[in-house]
């Protein structure tokens, strides 16, 4: 951040890798990033299913009075069932919304983000996952489709055939559908979402849901503000 050609452009932690995973709780990268962050005002979102992200909440809410901060929880299940046989590490549908709540009430923006959308699994849960969240202070909202590269395709299957046996079958016949009769899709634009006519309807209830309970109605562009400055030397982490 210090080199002249960083202008404070907007960081996401982070897509790739989530920034709460369990071994945050010894490190404290994340941590020690985001107190970084707050040093230089530098505007920052975090995506995550981590309820861990709640020990930075008192940090996080200074960064979003100082500068520009907001987290996203992705939850994609509305019961806790199908969400352990699916996302068995992870913490419950219950716990995540908790967490949200949380963060909100403590003046940090929150959102959702329904990742992955799994057609014929949880399509249906995206009206009640809306509300709830709407319920703990999220108002922005997206989706994305599940995606499977690589060996992840085969750890998947295995694990759907195992866990949810009755409905194997039928939610790999989904993702085939939007998938042109394969399990990924890896090109860049269209890998995120499906392709079938399926698809398109659970876009126009995920796109009526959000208009019904206010989601993305927000001007972000607008409210933006240029906040990121370098410290100088005898600046504290707190001036």
């Amino acid at each position: 951040m210090m080199k002249p050609s960083w202008k404070g452009n907007h960081l996401v932690f982070s897509f790739t890798s989530d920034p709460y995973l369990p071994l945050e709780t010894h490190y404290r990268l994340t941590q020690k990033c985001l107190e970084v962050c707050l040093e230089f005002r530098q505007p920052v979102s975090l995506v995550t299913k981590s309820a861990l992200v709640r020990r930075d909440k008192d940090l996080l809410a200074e960064l979003a009075r100082e500068a520009e901060c907001s987290v996203n929880f992705t939850i994609p299940f509305r019961d806790h069932l199908t969400a352990r046989a699916v996302e068995p590490f992870a913490p419950s549908p219950d716990a995540r919304f908790a967490a949200m709540k949380e963060l909100a009430e403590a003046g940090i923006r929150v959102g959702i983000g329904i990742a992955p959308v799994i057609p014929g699994l949880n399509d249906s849960h995206i009206p009640e996952l809306l509300k709830r969240a709407h319920e703990c202070g999220a108002r922005t909202a997206w989706m994305t489709m599940l995606r499977l590269p690589g060996s992840v395709a085969t750890y998947f299957e295995a694990r759907l055939r195992e866990r949810l046996p009755t409905k194997a079958e039928r939610v790999l016949h989904h993702i085939r559908e939007e998938r042109n009769g394969r399990l990924n899709n890896s090109e860049f634009g269209s890998r995120m979402k499906g392709t079938s006519e399926q698809w398109r309807v659970i876009e126009q209830v995920f796109k009526l849901h959000c208009r019904k309970l206010g989601f993305n109605s927000e001007r972000y562009a607008a409210e933006k503000r240029q906040t990121f400055r370098r410290p100088n030397a005898q600046s504290s982490l707190f001036d």
